[in-house]
C-alpha cells in the first residue's frame, strides 16, 4: 500500500514538473513572438523612411536629368544592404521585413532570404510561425497578392497560386520548385515546412 502511494506521489510530482514545463515553454515562445514583432515594425518602419527617401533622391536626380544608378538586385549605395525588402500580405494584416542572409538568430526576429532571389525568378524566403509573420501563412488561398517591397523602391506582385508541405530535408524541393516567389514556415510539429508558392504578375 505504501509503495503504491509513492508511486502516485512520484506520478503527481512528474505530471505536475511537464505541466510547469510546458507552461515555461509557452511563456518563452509568447515572449520571444512580442519581441520579434516589436523589432520587425520598428525595422518596417525604419525600411519605409529609407526607402522613400532613396525614391525621391532617384526622382530628383532624374529630373535633373543625371543619370540613373544601376540596378543590384537593391543593393546600391546608402541602401541597407542587410535587407532585401518587404514582404505585405493584405489578406493576413501582414507586413514584415526580410533580411538579404538566412541564419538562425536573424531568424527568430524576422524572415530571411533562404535562397535565390526576385531577379532570377527563384526566390525563397523563410520565416518563423509567429502570429504577426508567417504564422498566418496557412490562412492564404489561391489568389492572395503578396507584395515584395525592395530597397530600392522596385515593387514586385506576386499571386498565391499553391499551397503544400514539405519534410524539412526536402531542401531540392524547397529550391528547385520553378515559382517566382515561395515563403514558408514550419509546422507545429517543427519536422514539416507548410509552403506557399507564388508566381509574379
Amino acid at each position: 500500500m505504501q509503495t503504491k502511494k509513492r508511486v502516485g506521489l512520484i506520478l503527481i510530482v512528474i505530471g505536475v514538473f511537464l505541466v510547469l514545463a510546458s507552461l515555461g515553454i509557452l511563456i518563452h515562445n509568447e515572449y520571444e513572438s512580442r519581441q520579434a514583432e516589436k523589432r520587425s515594425r520598428e525595422e518596417v518602419e525604419r525600411l519605409r523612411s529609407e526607402i522613400n527617401g532613396q525614391s525621391k533622391e532617384q526622382s530628383k536626380d532624374a529630373s535633373e536629368g543625371e543619370p540613373k544608378e544601376e540596378k543590384d538586385s537593391g543593393k546600391t549605395g546608402n541602401i541597407d544592404d542587410a535587407y532585401i525588402g518587404i514582404i505585405t500580405i493584405p489578406a493576413v494584416g501582414v507586413e514584415v521585413p526580410v533580411t538579404s542572409d538566412y541564419n538562425e538568430e536573424t531568424l527568430k526576429q524576422m524572415p530571411c532570404r533562404y535562397y535565390g532571389s526576385a531577379d532570377e525568378g527563384n526566390l525563397v524566403i523563410a520565416g518563423h510561425n509567429y502570429r504577426h509573420g508567417f504564422g498566418e501563412l496557412n490562412s492564404l488561398s489561391e489568389g492572395d497578392e503578396v507584395i515584395l517591397t525592395e530597397m530600392d523602391g522596385n515593387i514586385r506582385h506576386y499571386v498565391v497560386r499553391e499551397r503544400e508541405v514539405l519534410k524539412e530535408d526536402d531542401i531540392k524541393g524547397m529550391n528547385e520548385s520553378g515559382w517566382d516567389l515561395s515563403l514558408y514556415t514550419c509546422t507545429y510539429s517543427g519536422r514539416e515546412r507548410l509552403t506557399v508558392r507564388c508566381r509574379e504578375e
